[in-house]
C-alpha cells in the first residue's frame, strides 16, 4: 500500500478536487483528492483540465436533463493555488421523462477505501440517483448501479492503479491530527502528520442514502 505525508519539501503535491453541478437549481458537488506522481509537474489548473477531460461526460451521463454540470474546481492543498475548468456542455444526459425524476436528496454513498483500517484513512462522495427506476424501496437497482458505475469506472480507469502508468492517483488525505485520548492502553493516540493513502477500491453502498443537504460543501 502506498502512503505518506504531504506538505513537506520532498512530499508529493495533493490536490483537492470538486466537481460542481446543479440538481435543478440546487448547488451540489462531488469531492475527492489526487496526488501528483513522478516529477510533480502538475499545477492546479492542469489537474482541473485533466479531471474535466476524463470525468465531465461521465458526470453528465448520470445527471437528468433538468440538471447541469458547472465545472471542476481544484485547490493544491497547503497552498492558495487553484484551478478552474468550466463545463463546455452543461446539460445532463440522463433521460427522465419516463420514469419520474427522484428528489434531489436521494443519493448513492460511494466509499473510497484505502488499506489502512482507520477512519482517517477513508473517504467517500455521493452520486445523485435521478430516475425512479434506479431505486426499489430503499435499495439501488441494477439500473441505478450501472448508472453509478458509468462514473466510478472512469475514476478507477484514469486515477487508480500503478503509479508508473498514471500521472495522478486517487487518494484519501487529511491534515495534521493532534494527539488525543483513546480507549485501552496506552490510553492516547499520538499526533498523526498530514498524510495521504492511496485508494485501493471503490465500493458502492446498495442502500439508498437520503442527504440532509445537497448544497456544495456538504456530503462530499
Amino acid at each position: 500500500m502506498a502512503r505518506g505525508t504531504w506538505g513537506g519539501t520532498t512530499d508529493p503535491n495533493i490536490f483537492s478536487v470538486r466537481m460542481l453541478f446543479l440538481l435543478g437549481t440546487s448547488h451540489c458537488q462531488i469531492g475527492f483528492k489526487l496526488r501528483d506522481v513522478g516529477v510533480q509537474d502538475n499545477s492546479a489548473q492542469d489537474v482541473a483540465d485533466e479531471v474535466a477531460t476524463r470525468l465531465q461526460e461521465p458526470l453528465r451521463a448520470i445527471l437528468a436533463q433538468t440538471d447541469s454540470v458547472v465545472g471542476v474546481d481544484v485547490l493544491k492543498m497547503g497552498t492558495d493555488e487553484g484551478g478552474w475548468n468550466p463545463a463546455e456542455t452543461t446539460t445532463g444526459a440522463n433521460l427522465t421523462d419516463t420514469p419520474a425524476e427522484l428528489p434531489n436528496f436521494i443519493a448513492a454513498n460511494v466509499a473510497l477505501k484505502s488499506e489502512i483500517r482507520k477512519r482517517y484513512g477513508q473517504g467517500r462522495f455521493f452520486l445523485p440517483l435521478v430516475n425512479d427506476n434506479q431505486v426499489n424501496g430503499n435499495v439501488i437497482t441494477s439500473t441505478g448501479l450501472a448508472n453509478i458505475a458509468s462514473f466510478t469506472d472512469q475514476i478507477a480507469s484514469h486515477f487508480m492503479g500503478d503509479p508508473l502508468t498514471h500521472d495522478l492517483i486517487l487518494v484519501n488525505a487529511h491534515p495534521l491530527l493532534p494527539a488525543r485520548g483513546a480507549p485501552g492502553s496506552p490510553g492516547a493516540r499520538p499526533e498523526i502528520p498530514a498524510s495521504w493513502y492511496d485508494v485501493v477500491s471503490i465500493r458502492v453502498n446498495t442502500i439508498v442514502t437520503g442527504l440532509r443537504s445537497r448544497k456544495a460543501g456538504v456530503g462530499g
